[in-house]
């Protein structure tokens, strides 16, 4: 299994330095604007009467909404209500359902200033993915295209022809070179229509086992599935998140490494592929609920863990 604690991407740290997506949502707040009730603002720096560009949207809970400050969500909770990030940063807020879009296709650069070995989306639509990662001093040291058409169910000619086209929905790569000061350019493409992308994730990644067989994956329904008084079906579709219970096996000297990597994570999201390429269902956004390390001899030890990701 392989573990990418992701580096923040926030507008505060500037470390997206350029993108095609416009932060054009809603109207910039002003604290000399009366806002009724129900009306959308974002705070992204332009405008006037805001202490801090948070690049989020917010929605007027009271009517005659005057000068409170909607980023100030200790004092003006109950006047402002916090929606979401704007679409050019709902890539990086940890809701995956939530995703940025653009018609035409989306391309972000970013300058990390850290290493990053790994990078993983989630929630894709689009048909390939461009990485191109060029350092100030070496120029151009990676380039790849990732097509995302999946293949999985092609058995014959039959469901060559005639099989619906499905993409990818997710995708990793564990190869990317060392390099702190690059810049990393990422493209999503589409033939038409938009792309979108509900979360990036980059970093570097660590191994702590080797997954064995009998994991299991699946997800955690938020819908709501009920029946009136009349046994009439009632359901509402809700966002899910995905799940996974993993065995591992890993060298028993590294037992105690890997409980404090665990225990450093319990509460930061992060990747977790249980197969090496992220392949079978296996690749995971979100936290660890729980963890086992049973000390089974001297040289391999058993781990069983349990994921949540995030919806």
């Amino acid at each position: 299994m392989r573990i990418i604690n992701p580096i923040d991407v926030t507008p505060a740290n500037g470390k997206m330095t350029a993108t095609n997506i416009p932060e054009t949502d809603e109207t910039e707040y002003s604290s000399a604007t009366t806002y009724a009730l129900g009306d959308k603002v974002m705070v992204t720096g332009t405008g006037g009467g805001a202490a801090t560009a948070t690049h989020k949207i917010y929605e007027s809970l009271i009517a005659s909404n005057t000068g409170n400050d909607p980023t100030d969500q200790t004092n003006n909770a109950d006047k402002w209500l916090e929606v979401s990030a704007t679409n050019r940063w709902k890539m990086f807020d940890q809701r995956l359902a939530d995703p940025s879009t653009r018609t035409g296709g989306i391309s972000i650069t970013l300058t990390l200033g850290a290493i990053a070995n790994s990078v993983a989306m989630f929630n894709v639509d689009a048909d390939s993915v461009d990485i191109t990662i060029t350092d100030p001093v070496d120029g151009v040291v990676y380039t790849t295209t990732v097509d995302l058409v999946d293949n999985g169910s092609v058995s014959d000619w039959y469901h060559y022809f005639y099989d619906p086209i499905i993409n990818y929905r997710e995708l990793v790569l564990f190869d990317l070179p060392l390099y702190a000061a690059a810049d990393i350019d990422i493209t999503l493409n589409v033939a038409s229509g938009d792309a979108s992308v509900g979360e990036i994730a980059l970093g570097r990644f660590t191994e702590i086992g080797d997954t064995q067989f009998g994991a299991s994956i699946g997800i955690i329904d938020y819908s709501r599935k009920d029946r009136d008084t009349f046994g009439n079906a009632v359901v509402i579709e809700r966002d899910y998140s995905q799940r996974g219970e993993f065995d591992l096996i890993l060298q028993t000297h590294q037992t105690r490494i890997v409980r404090n990597q665990l225990a450093a994570l319990r509460a930061t999201p992060a990747v977790w592929a249980g197969k090496s390429d992220g392949d079978w269902g296996t690749l995971i956004y979100g936290y660890f609920r729980d963890f086992d390390i049973v000390l089974s001899g001297p040289e391999y030890s058993d781990c069983s863990i349990q994921i949540e990701g995030l919806v």
